[in-house]
């Protein structure tokens, strides 16, 4: 296939998202839930499909209380828990509204399921399937209305073409994504295609050239963006894209849309969040607010960004609340609370950004079995000056596992060389809960792989929000900087488009696709994020932080037709405290 300039083949595309469901499935058994989407989804609705809570972590009711929050959004009123487990079962049941939950295990009948809106299979044979490739079969299965079954055997290898223009790429790697993949697909009459895992080692090879690309002196910038391009497209194989294409990829770690500049993509993680994501941002889509109502930019002023000025008049003039940080106020208390807090549709950031240096710190400790365990974390700090004391300052502290035992935390074969079991709980525990354990060794390092700090008025910015971003919304966000929010992204969930994280200007700024994506944001709430949304009356609650609701009930809002806020002294008012470490 010839590949076309993307300046030169420039499509709009606007697709009409579809209606949720109002049956919905938690699961951990993907099989199970393959057959159970076979017989609840519908031609033109999006059947939600959402991973089982995490509840080995430390924040287990955490990822329960998200988990509702999403029921919540998605305003199902039939929820089916599909092989999960009793514990699951059991948080979730605190949440949930009984009468309209049903428990599916293994061996259960489907018969009846789904009433009088199931799929009429009683007139065809089921699809017999493979073991694997196991979003292409769903999908087939869905479109030809017939359940399937699952057989020993290796799946066929093939496509599933597209009847839209749209084209779902898949990445291997979680079963259960394909099955949302596979319902995402034909909620839109897309295509789709699974492509094989990227080995981690290699995806993360790949990432640190794209965050490293000016830093190389034996290679142009130019060189490496073809290189990776090519790179990008051969894992993804021989894609026969439709004509006028959009894509949709679900990736485990690499931007594949990098490499398809012809056709417009976005990009959704398949793990852990791919299933709540997609709920957010139909559900925002539903509620008919195809305008952008309160936006945000941030100028600190370390380096000339004169598309914020540009940036704010424009949405002005379409009568949109712009909130502006400019120098001082800009500043890593403000910005941070802002972002958090703030219910904004659109926020664009313009500064430096790139990985901070930090520390790194072994601990040694005995996990929950006895065993003598050793991990090393590497530390990046964000300094924020405290609200009310200007002798304190507010620690913003980002860890990345280094190793553990010897064994590199990211080693693709870690699994077959240690034994993590209750490693990190147990540190988690006895580093946070209790401030128990110390470091037996420090040092300095001149970069905390992953820490993307960006550079405010004052001191480093390091994004780890606790509560969804603006937490009622789902804004589009703009980080022209040298450096993506990759790592946010996959951290919180958020979603990916191809438009975010341009280079500074004279780093690779493509200004022309800029501000066409700008442009494109700023007229329509159809590009959405996978934060926000709000329950309806029939749904379970959203379960939320009262405070939090609180301050969004104070804070100015406004829409006239020239209104711009130039923030002087940020929130004031919002009580913020140090973010604790985030999980990994």
């Amino acid at each position: 296939m010839q590949l076309l300039p993307a300046e030169q083949h420039r499509v709009e595309h606007r697709m009409k998202p579809p209606n949720l469901s109002k049956s919905l499935i938690i699961a951990e058994d993907a099989k199970l839930a393959a057959q159970v989407s076979c017989k609840l989804a519908a031609r033109g609705s999006y059947l939600p499909v959402l991973a089982g809570p995490r509840l080995s972590r430390p924040d287990a009711e955490t990822e329960v209380v998200r988990c509702n929050n999403a029921v919540a959004r998605s305003g199902a009123q039939s929820i089916y828990m599909v092989g999960l487990s009793k514990a699951a079962h059991s948080h979730l049941g605190n949440y949930l509204p009984i009468r309209r939950t049903t428990y599916i295990s293994e061996g259960s009948s489907l018969t009846g399921l789904g009433g009088e809106t199931a799929h009429d299979s009683s007139t065809s044979h089921p699809l017999t399937w493979g073991r694997d490739n196991l979003g292409i079969g769903l999908l087939k299965a869905l479109r030809e209305r017939r359940m399937i079954e699952f057989a020993t055997g290796p799946s066929p290898r093939e496509v599933v073409e597209s009847r839209t223009g749209h084209l779902v790429v898949c990445e291997q790697g979680h079963e259960l994504s394909e099955v949302i993949a596979a319902n995402y697909a034909y909620a839109l009459g897309a295509g789709l295609v699974i492509v094989p895992n990227v080995p981690t080692d290699v995806a993360d090879a790949i990432l640190e050239t794209f965050y490293s690309l000016y830093d190389h002196p034996d290679y142009s910038a130019r060189e490496l963006r073809q290189d990776l391009r090519a790179r990008l497209r051969s894992f993804c194989g021989a894609l026969s894209l439709p004509a006028s294409p959009s894509l949709t990829f679900i990736t485990n770690k690499l931007p594949f849309g990098f490499g398809y500049s012809e056709a417009p993509s976005t990009h959704l993680f398949t793990y852990p969040d791919l299933g709540m994501a997609i709920i957010n941002g139909f559900a925002s889509a539903a509620s008919n607010k195809d305008e952008t109502v309160a936006a945000v930019v941030v100028d600190p002023g370390q380096t000339p960004a004169p598309e914020i000025a540009t940036a704010a008049e424009l949405l002005a003039q379409r009568g949109t609340f712009v909130r502006g940080y400019r120098g001082p106020a800009a500043n890593v208390r403000d910005v941070s609370q802002m972002i958090e807090h703030f219910p904004y549709d659109l926020l664009i950031i313009a500064t430096h950004c790139g990985d901070a240096p930090g520390y790194r710190w072994t601990h040694e400790f005995k996990d929950a079995e006895g065993r003598t365990r050793q991990l090393v974390v590497d530390i990046a700090l964000g300094i924020a000056q405290s609200e009310d004391d200007p002798d304190v300052v507010q620690l913003t502290r980002f860890e990345r596992f280094h190793s553990l035992d010897g064994v590199l935390w990211n080693d693709p074969e870690k699994a077959k060389k240690i034994v993590v079991g209750s490693a990190i709980v147990e540190y988690m525990r006895q580093a946070h809960d209790t401030q128990e354990l110390k470091p037996i060794s420090k040092e300095t390092i001149n970069r905390v792989l992953g820490s993307a700090a960006l550079r405010m008025y004052d001191n480093n910015l390091i994004a780890l929000p606790t509560a969804a971003l603006a937490n009622y919304r789902t804004p589009i966000i703009f980080n022209n900087a040298c450096v993506s929010w990759h790592e946010l992204s996959e951290r919180k969930g958020l979603h990916r488009h191809t438009l975010a994280g341009y280079g500074r200007r004279g780093r690779g700024c493509a200004p022309a696709d800029y501000w066409k994506a700008f442009r494109q944001a700023a007229c329509s709430r159809t590009l959405v994020g996978p934060t926000g949304g709000l329950s309806r009356s029939t749904s379970p609650p959203l379960h939320h932080d009262r405070r939090l609701s609180a301050m969004a009930a104070r804070l100015p809002f406004g829409r006239t037709a020239r209104n711009f806020e130039v923030v002087s002294r940020g929130l004031g008012g919002l009580a913020g405290t140090a973010q604790q470490s985030r999980w990994r």
